[in-house]
């Protein structure tokens, strides 16, 4: 993903956080254009659900490894107070430098998926439509309630080794891929 789409999801997620964005303030009907969104990107890119097609298994880790990095930094943004780690993003940037190889090699899996000098700014779209339905999330629920969600994949992801990561994303492909029934 380019650096600026990265800052701009941080950026947008932030801003609400910090209340420049009430909740209340958010439209189901937006609410329902991201996750909309989200669909119609996962089925460019293959994502396998119940009943749908099966894409590579290559390409359905690809995308489970960014749909985790994704969300591993909306947790460490929204959940540092009350996870009370304030060191929380830092500890995601670490983990996304220690993971790069893995991050980068499934972002341009998806690049070629999607295909066309127009792919850079899709995925773009989609990671920011990603970081979008986490904070969808937060919104519908509460802060607190999206934090505990999160606090047992966070803590068992952000500390794990390059291998570990890739067994955990490559077991969550495989229980995908068995209940769209590839």
């Amino acid at each position: 993903m380019t650096r600026l789409g990265r800052i701009g999801m941080v950026a947008v997620l932030a801003a609400w956080l910090m209340g420049w964005v009430a909740p209340g303030q958010a439209q189901e009907a937006d609410q329902d254009s991201a996750l909309d969104a989200v669909r119609s990107l996962q089925d460019a890119l293959g994502a396998p659900e119940a009943g749908g097609e099966c894409p590579p298994r290559a390409q359905a880790l690809a995308h489970k490894v960014i749909e985790l990095h994704t969300q591993l930094m909306v947790t460490s943004v929204a959940c540092a107070d009350i996870y009370g780690e304030p060191d929380l993003h830092a500890r995601y940037r670490v983990f996304t430098a220690e993971h790069a190889d893995r991050i980068r090699d499934s972002q341009q899996r998806i690049q070629r998926t999607l295909g066309g000098e127009e792919a850079i700014d899709v995925l773009d779209q989609y990671l920011a439509e990603m970081a979008n339905v986490e904070a969808a999330v937060i919104q519908q629920r509460s802060l607190a309630l999206y934090c505990a969600m999160r606090n047992s994949r966070f803590h068992s992801l952000i500390d794990a080794s390059p291998d570990s990561f890739g067994n955990y994303a490559e077991e969550l492909t495989m229980r995908a891929r068995v209940r769209a029934g590839c």
